[in-house]
């Protein structure tokens, strides 16, 4: 089965070259992890008061955020953005240029970095448009399926048209027809591959959905936020390395597959 040999192909570039994916991944994960600690440091523990215990509570209110939460926040997803796309850009290039990965701090690719923001942002309209158009002549109709069309619709076009990815990233630029053309006749592969994915990372994450249920409401009734410990903190963070890793190593594969015709084996 071909979504198989690609998932598996790349699982062993990752274990393959494990020591240039740690070179790479290390310096950028570890501000990542900092950025992390600092944020559930500074705001698990947020005492409630009874006014906002009430909010959370009514249908129609929202809870009283803790001051500068919400900026925080911000800070921590275009952090989270930016690190994301420069182990990426960084990956792709070891992966299909064999790029040197020697050092603590891997490369800056400032141009490819933002040209991979754009192409995410891209892919991300072109999918958005596509659900919306699905959902809008599916859901009136035949509502039960509105919803797994759009998944299956939103998967097809992210892998077929994430080709433009990688090929960015290496100074190949394609674009979205090419991406389509090279990975004609592949949608049912592409769907397939999808959910093995989605199924590995369901399970790296039950101990922590286990940890989760064990540790109870996110509430305590003192009204204290609860506070994720450190071993379910650093296991989450972990999960998170490898699901990115994996990520970006499947569209390096897809992309070397289909449009540099590299065999799988």
């Amino acid at each position: 089965m071909l979504s198989w040999k690609i998932f598996m192909r790349a699982v062993r570039v990752i274990l393959d070259d494990i020591g240039a994916a740690l070179r790479v991944t290390a310096l950028p994960y570890a501000i990542l992890v900092v950025a992390s600690v600092w944020f559930i440091s500074a705001y698990g523990q947020h005492s409630l008061t009874e006014l906002e215990l009430t909010a959370m509570g009514e249908g129609d209110a929202a809870p009283i955020l803790p001051d500068g939460f919400l900026a925080a926040s911000l800070a921590v997803v275009l952090l989270q953005a930016a690190i994301s796309i420069w182990i990426a850009v960084a990956w792709h290039r070891r992966v299909l240029l064999q790029e040197s990965a020697e050092g603590v701090v891997p490369p800056v690719h400032g141009g490819q970095m933002l040209g991979y923001l754009g192409r995410s942002i891209l892919i991300g309209l072109i999918v958005a448009a596509v659900s919306v158009a699905i959902l809008v002549a599916l859901a009136p109709i035949v509502p039960v399926l509105a919803s797994p069309a759009v998944f299956i619709v939103a998967v097809i076009i992210f892998y077929r048209l994430g080709l433009i990815l990688p090929a960015g990233a290496i100074g190949k630029p394609i674009t979205v027809g090419e991406a389509w053309t090279a990975t004609k006749g592949q949608s049912a592969t592409v769907v397939l591959l999808a959910l093995l994915t989605f199924a590995v990372s369901l399970l790296l994450q039950v101990p922590a959905l286990i940890d989760a249920s064990i540790s109870g409401p996110p509430v305590a009734t003192d009204g204290t936020l609860a506070t994720p410990g450190p071993i379910s903190v650093t296991y989450n963070l972990v999960v998170g390395w490898m699901l990115l890793l994996l990520g970006v190593s499947i569209l390096s594969v897809l992309y070397g597959h289909f449009v540099e015709r590299r065999p799988l084996d």
